[in-house]
């Protein structure tokens, strides 16, 4: 597969945007494990989930070429 990551990352890069949110140290473990004690993947998940329900907009990730 060589070229895999390479596409995977041209791909990401034309398609998504990226958020930073930073936390107090240690505090990244507790909102991951309150995420997942809550049905999540994880915080990131999580964040999104929350941003998408007061926001309203569609933060789904858009399909990519070869899923078409």
């Amino acid at each position: 597969m060589a070229g895999s990551t390479e596409y995977k990352n041209k791909w990401a890069a034309e398609n998504l945007d990226q958020l930073r949110v930073t936390v107090p140290k240690g505090k990244k473990g507790e909102l991951d494990a309150y995420a997942k004690e809550h049905g999540y993947k994880g915080y990131a998940d999580y964040m999104k989930t929350l941003a998408q329900k007061d926001s309203g907009i569609n933060l789904e990730r858009p399909l990519k070429e070869s899923t078409l």
